[in-house]
């Protein structure tokens, strides 16, 4: 039993933390009064000591009150009574010794902090920033940068440096648009130092962006030029193995009268290719269809040994026949039986060529669209299962190429139809690429 006056320690005073009770003025102690509380933590909050002994300060934390109950308004000193009585039990305060003294930081990184309010700006700019002639053509520059990656820049740099050592060393002018024999001259010149093709292909993609991007006539993109860039290539190609390799081409009279075309012509129905072991096999059969496909492969079966390439050109006979998406659907399924009948053939999807009269619509613009459609999806297609695909850019719906029924070619139509063929073969064989013609300068646009 404790004395009178006497009162056991309690928690709080273990702890450390000191309770003094104080009678506000002018309020009897024995009246209902509203307590405070008011828990004083460190000033400022130190870290262990960093290099050579200095202290390293971190934020500072100001002194808290907190409030359990509102105190009189005549209370003037607001010091209040704390009874006995009150359960609560403040927090062990961690103890942590400074090092030294840094009330001096503490106060500037609080004035440090901007004080918040909700208003805006005082007032807006009386007038906007002013953009010289000098930002704007700085700004195009810089944007025209930014459109070709770091490495491409500096291979264009490098074939333009190339250009220009080249004019000099022949006293060619330095004039732009940059004219036609310049740039043949400049790939038979890499090609005299005996380039790679492919870094001749960057070197003229050079030439072409820089004529694009000046808006001047481009050059290097004409007929000739390709057909240098694929000669080039294919004198590089090194000779397979001496084994024979069989090719079919099989598909409408297109293909029975490039066979009667190529018979006329120098390197024959092989299209010259005899020197690197090719034997050409023509099935061309007027009015063809993709109906007729899988019994026309299996009826070829029976006379040869599978081919080592399966050259296709059907399904121009069957545009608009049918809806556009069931004849997709239609040729794929079609192309998955004859590989299912030749599975160590490589189907050569070539592709459907633009005509002035179709059999199924009399709209050109509209077979036109379907044509590339189709096109587009089954190159994919066989390209995605191994095969290769074939293009023929240089034949054009008009009366060049194309005879008057607006269908079949006439013999400069033939001879681009031909070459294409014979490159495409040898690039297929000697280099094991998949599509033909590759493109250059631009991204390859299957259509």
């Amino acid at each position: 039993m404790l004395r009178r006056g006497t009162r056991k320690r309690t928690a709080s005073a273990r702890a450390g933390v000191r309770r003094t009770p104080v009678v506000s003025k002018g309020v009897s102690s024995r009246a209902s009064v509203q307590s405070s509380m008011t828990v004083t933590r460190p000033e400022a909050i130190y870290t262990t000591s960093g290099h050579d002994g200095a202290a390293i300060p971190t934020t500072a934390t100001v002194s808290t009150t907190r409030m359990l109950m509102p105190t009189f308004s005549s209370n003037q000193d607001n010091s209040v009574h704390i009874p006995d009585m009150l359960p609560w039990q403040p927090r062990r305060a961690i103890d942590l010794q400074p090092t030294v003294d840094n009330t001096q930081f503490v106060s500037q990184t609080v004035e440090e902090i901007p004080g918040t309010s909700t208003r805006g700006r005082v007032g807006s700019r009386k007038q906007p920033r002013r953009v010289q002639r000098f930002d704007i053509e700085s700004e195009t520059n810089r944007l025209i940068n930014c459109s070709l990656a770091p490495n491409t820049i500096q291979a264009y740099q490098r074939a333009l440096n190339a250009l220009a050592k080249f004019r000099d060393s022949f006293d060619l002018d330095h004039s732009f648009p940059i004219p036609l024999n310049h740039i043949t001259q400049f790939i038979a010149y890499m090609s005299c130092l005996d380039m790679a093709p492919s870094t001749v292909k960057c070197y003229i993609s050079a030439i072409s962006f820089y004529n694009k991007i000046n808006n001047y006539e481009d050059m290097s993109q004409l007929f000739v030029v390709r057909k240098m860039i694929d000669g080039m290539a294919r004198s590089k190609l090194k000779r397979p193995d001496s084994q024979e390799v069989s090719v079919w081409i099989v598909g409408s009279s297109l293909i029975r009268n490039a066979f009667v075309h190529a018979r006329s012509r120098t390197g024959g129905v092989n299209l010259g290719l005899h020197r690197i072991g090719v034997k050409i096999w023509w099935q061309g059969y007027g009015g063809m269809g993709l109906k007729d496909l899988e019994s026309t492969i299996k009826r070829l079966m029976k006379y040869e040994k599978a081919p080592k390439y399966l050259v296709l050109h059907i399904a121009g006979n069957d545009l608009l026949k049918t809806k556009l998406g069931f004849l997709r659907n239609e040729i794929k399924t079609t192309l998955e039986k004859v590989q299912s009948y030749l599975p160590n053939s490589s189907i050569v999807w070539s592709q459907i060529l633009p005509r002035t009269n179709w059999r199924h619509s009399i709209s050109q613009d509209s077979m036109m669209a379907c044509r590339i459609r189709i096109n587009s999806a089954i190159a994919s297609f066989v390209l995605k299962n191994g095969g290769h695909y074939i293009k023929y850019p240089d034949i054009l719906p008009n009366s060049t190429f194309l005879k008057e029924d607006g269908v079949h070619l006439t013999d400069l139509g033939n001879d681009i139809f031909l070459n294409n063929l014979q490159g495409a073969l040898e690039m297929f064989i000697c280099s094991g690429s998949y599509t033909y013609p590759d493109t250059f300068g631009t991204s390859m646009c299957i259509s």
